[in-house]
């Protein structure tokens, strides 16, 4: 074989190489970017949650006026009112803690959503890299047995 051949493989090796780090590289930006629009997702969820609260806790005290209102004028007060401010106070307090309570596990799943993208990145820029070595050292390897043959 002519030695220009050996020396054309082992650089098309070396291109082979190149491409399969860069491959690693851009998969592990895209899983980066991904975790970062799972970042901006969790932020906008945060804020849906605490929109939700505030509707909640806006429609109640809208509740709350309106039975109150409603009571005077047929002049029911003492206990039964008591007791009926109570069990509406209660009520939107487990609702509001139901909507907390959901924006925490939403979180936690989204954090978990974001390490395995980063992890994933970080194991396609590790296979790149592992990819590209072996290219290079198998064309290596062919380059010596061509040019010793």
């Amino acid at each position: 074989m002519p030695p220009f051949l050996a020396v054309l493989g082992l650089f098309m090796s070396g291109i082979s190489a190149y491409g399969q780090f860069r491959a690693g590289q851009a998969q592990q930006e895209a899983k980066n970017r991904e975790a970062g629009r799972l970042e901006h997702q969790k932020i906008q969820n945060e804020i849906r949650s605490i929109q939700n609260e505030n509707i909640r806790r806006t429609n109640a005290a809208t509740a709350v006026a309106s039975n109150t209102t409603d009571f005077i004028y047929r002049g029911n007060t003492g206990k039964s009112f008591d007791a009926f401010m109570e069990a509406n106070r209660q009520v939107v307090n487990d609702d509001v803690n139901n909507i907390t309570y959901q924006r925490y596990v939403d979180n936690r799943l989204n954090l978990q959503a974001q390490e395995t993208a980063r992890s994933e990145g970080s194991a396609f820029y590790q296979a790149g890299i592992l990819n590209a070595s072996n290219t290079l050292a198998t064309g290596y390897y062919n380059y010596r047995m061509t040019k010793i043959a």
